[in-house]
């Protein structure tokens, strides 16, 4: 093989690689978002869970230093416990179940009107219905929607009405 053909194959090579990079970061950005919303589905969907299965209330909330914060922003990380009184506080003596990091430095995490959901024994979340907004830089038609029924019912479904 010569230096010519050599150098074509290189070059070839390098603009198919060029032209794959854009796609390659969308595949990243697609993927971390997916796993993001998944992680939050998971969590609550455990929370729901447990609820049941101890036959008390499970508190999922935004987390801030081991305790739970009162801001819709959930972007800093989250966390489910036993709420054995029902006040929506991690109290000492109830049992943390699980607690999540910070998502990506990019990406925001908002909830709506309720601070935090609460399953009961029946694993219903009643009057916390509402819906998880997950959103990176490029805007609420790529974001996740973490939506919460009424009836504990957790679903993730692509986009979302708005980023904040």
């Amino acid at each position: 093989m010569s230096l010519v053909e050599a150098l074509a194959v290189i070059v070839i090579a390098a603009l198919l690689a060029a032209g794959a990079a854009p796609a390659y970061t969308q595949l990243i950005q697609e993927n971390r978002l997916s796993s993001q919303a998944n992680a939050l589905l998971a969590t609550l969907q455990y929370a729901r869970n447990e609820a049941v299965k101890r036959g008390g209330h499970v508190t999922v909330c935004a987390a801030g230093g081991g305790a739970c914060l009162a801001t819709s922003d959930w972007a800093q990380g989250w966390m489910a416990f036993a709420d054995d009184d029902g006040d929506g506080v991690l109290d000492v003596g109830e049992t943390l179940l699980h607690s999540w990091p910070a998502v990506h430095d990019s990406h925001s995490l908002q909830k709506g009107k309720k601070v935090r959901v609460r399953f009961d024994a029946q694993g219903f979340a009643a009057g916390y219905n509402d819906t998880f907004r997950l959103c990176d830089p490029r805007g609420p038609v790529y974001g996740r929607s973490v939506i919460v029924s009424n009836q504990g019912r957790v679903r993730v479904a692509k986009g979302t009405s708005a980023c904040p």
